[in-house]
């Protein structure tokens, strides 16, 4: 039946004072009550209380004296209905509200099974109460069996003897109105009237005194009780609020209860494992390290360890629990210790468990990323959009040079050699904007100055929106293959005796030089020279210091020559000197002319003057018709022997007179 809040006051002092003798002071009762909030008052006292929904008798929480004196963990409570507990159908509990309110009690009798099947009969308090339009019912439970039955004996008896009192004052007030309407009484009638309204009167004044105290005691209580609802409706809404949050977020959470060691979880902390709740329970925590990796149980006690004792403010592991498919989960645990016993026992735990494994897999590509980066015998350099460098690795300071200090902020331009044109890096940079990606050799340079020739890849990395973030470069040091394939390169196409390039150069450069000319216009010249009196030097002298002569002849014609022209040897003393890009045939004879002249001055060499001449055969681009290479150089060598044959140290033009030899 529904109380008043004076009731409920004294209903809680009541409570609070269950277990003191009948006489406690109601002024320190109502002190206790001032000086806690309503959660503490309903988390730490010794009295059983259940907050109850009463439309569907689900119990919404209820404090640690519930949990033991019906055996039940908190956290199982906080799952069944006091129709579980109460053994009283549905009618006997209606008959009972209406016996109660017949008998003008503030309390109801029930028969309340506990969780080891014994079933006690408790004295029930209930205070009906909104939180946010929501109509809760609070209930105190008295336990009426044992040591506990002369307790509330004497109880009863007071309230008894306050109703015989109240009745008696009213029988004596009816007795001394009939003795005034009477007029006179008896001797004895009267001393036995003088006598008993004296006794009734002194213990009417001692139980008025006790009501006043319990009247005072009450108003104080009251107040303390209205705080402490307003208090509860507070916590209640906080809480609703945080199961919503955590029901908005999704969150997995986990309520252990160490003296039972029950562990009770949400239907999302079940889904991480793959698994309805129903399927996990019971689960304790005992079961749970059944799903725990073996190679995880040491850390998670050292971290529970280290909470519990007070060394971190809270209990957190990364761990892994086996699904219900076989593989491993990884879980971060995050927890805190939200109760304690009278001696600084650890309760009760909760917490949220995050599954992890996503970014445990992150983390291990990153890893072996970054285990790549460090150990990579290739150089790698990490720009911004900018270019700017902003990491690189071990090898690349091995194979360049330079720290990493010294490259953080700078750009790969640090390292250009000079060889490649912009026009290089405009191509490079275009492919990379167009293709995301660019491949190909680069010469470069190390901090000390010697050639750095690289085989490079690089990426662009772009982000979600398609913008450039960095640039990624990955590189070979190909230094030495690039000079062994120069060296070969240099071979197949030079002379090894004089270093002048051979017949193939010869014939490469001739192609290059015909397409110029018909691309541009203009023409080229084609000489073929024979030293005149090599042989009888050589023969007479040895071939060493013919080779010495015609090392010499060689560089006399390379120093006089354009960097367009090419000076080839053929074999012997047979040499031809292109002469490409030329608008008229005549800028041809100057050229011609300093060849034959150089090419007859005296050659000292072991304390002998020795002396040759050169007869030059020259064949000019035809102005139409087919431009064959191999016909090119035959008219060429036609006409340098037609100048042998008309005197020697002369230059004979394909089809024109002699040019005599220089005066």
């Amino acid at each position: 039946m529904p109380l008043s809040r004076p009731r409920l006051a004294l209903v809680l002092a009541a409570l609070l004072m269950a277990a003191s003798p009948p006489r406690a002071a109601a002024a320190g009762v109502a002190a206790e009550a001032a000086a806690l909030s309503f959660g503490e008052v309903f988390a730490r006292h010794t009295v059983p209380m259940l907050l109850i929904e009463p439309a569907s008798g689900r119990i919404l929480d209820a404090n640690a004296a519930a949990a033991a004196f019906y055996g039940y963990a908190q956290a199982t409570l906080r799952t069944m209905r006091i129709q579980d507990i109460n053994q009283l159908t549905a009618e006997q509990v209606a008959a009972e509200r209406a016996l109660a309110a017949r008998e003008e009690r503030n309390y109801f009798l029930f028969p309340h099974r506990l969780a080891s099947g014994e079933v006690r009969p408790v004295e029930v308090y209930s205070v009906p109460f909104e939180v946010q339009g929501q109509r809760l019912l609070l209930s105190m439970v008295h336990d009426l069996s044992a040591q506990r039955v002369s307790d509330h004996e004497r109880w009863r008896y007071q309230v008894q003897l306050e109703e015989a009192v109240r009745r008696s004052v009213q029988d004596i007030e009816r007795l001394h109105r009939q003795r005034l309407l009477l007029g006179a009484a008896a001797g004895v009638l009267q001393l036995l009237l003088i006598a008993g309204l004296a006794a009734w009167l002194w213990r009417s004044r001692q139980l008025q005194r006790e009501a006043e105290a319990a009247r005072d005691a009450e108003a104080h209580t009251a107040a303390a009780l209205r705080a402490g609802e307003a208090r509860l409706r507070e916590e209640l809404a906080a809480r609703q609020r945080l199961e919503n949050l955590i029901w908005g977020t999704d969150l997995a959470t986990w309520e252990w209860d160490l003296t039972s060691d029950a562990l009770q979880v949400n239907e999302r902390w079940a889904a991480m494992l793959g698994y309805r709740r129903a399927q996990l329970e019971p689960l304790t925590r005992a079961t749970w390290r059944d799903l725990l990796h073996p190679a995880d149980l040491q850390r998670h006690e050292a971290a529970l360890q280290r909470h519990q004792e007070g060394d971190a403010p809270l209990y957190e592991a990364e761990l892994r629990l086996r699904h219900r498919d076989g593989h491993w989960v990884w879980i971060l645990e995050r927890g805190k210790v939200v109760e304690r016993d009278e001696v600084g026992r650890v309760r009760r735990m909760a917490g949220v468990s995050f599954d992890i494994t996503e970014r445990k897999r992150a983390e291990d590509e990153l890893a072996l990323a970054a285990s790549v980066f460090t150990h990579a015998q290739e150089g790698i350099l990490i720009t911004d959009e900018r270019t700017r460098i902003v990491r690189v690795n071990d090898a690349f300071c091995s194979l360049t040079g330079y720290t990493r200090e010294e490259v953080l902020g700078q750009t790969p331009a640090l390292l250009r050699s000079g060889r490649h044109d912009e026009a290089f890096y405009r191509a490079m940079w275009d492919e990379l904007q167009r293709h995301g990606f660019w491949i190909g050799e680069i010469w470069n340079r190390r901090k000390d100055g010697r050639d750095l020739v690289e085989l490079m890849a690089i990426s662009a990395v772009r982000d979600g929106t398609g913008e450039v973030r960095h640039y990624v470069g990955l590189f070979f040091d190909i230094t030495d293959q690039k000079l062994r394939e120069q060296r070969l390169e240099h071979e197949a196409f030079h002379d090894a005796l004089t270093g002048l390039g051979n017949r193939l150069l010869l014939r490469d450069r001739l192609q290059q030089a015909i397409a110029r000319a018909q691309r541009h216009g203009g023409t080229l010249a084609l000489a073929y020279l024979d030293l005149d009196g090599f042989k009888a030097i050589n023969d007479t002298h040895g071939h060493a210091v013919g080779d010495q002569l015609l090392r010499v002849m060689a560089e006399r014609m390379r120093s006089l020559v354009r960097s367009v022209d090419t000076v080839a040897r053929l074999g012997g003393d047979e040499f031809v000197v292109l002469i490409a890009d030329l608008q008229d045939p005549r800028q041809a004879e100057p050229l011609l002319r300093r060849l034959l002249a150089a090419l007859a001055e005296p050659v000292e060499y072991g304390g002998q003057r020795l002396q040759v001449t050169a007869s030059i055969g020259v064949a000019f681009l035809p102005t139409s018709g087919a431009h064959d290479p191999d016909q090119l150089l035959r008219q060429a060598d036609q006409a340098m022997y037609q100048a042998k044959q008309t005197g020697r140290n002369r230059v004979h033009v394909h089809g024109a007179p002699d040019t005599p030899p220089p005066s």
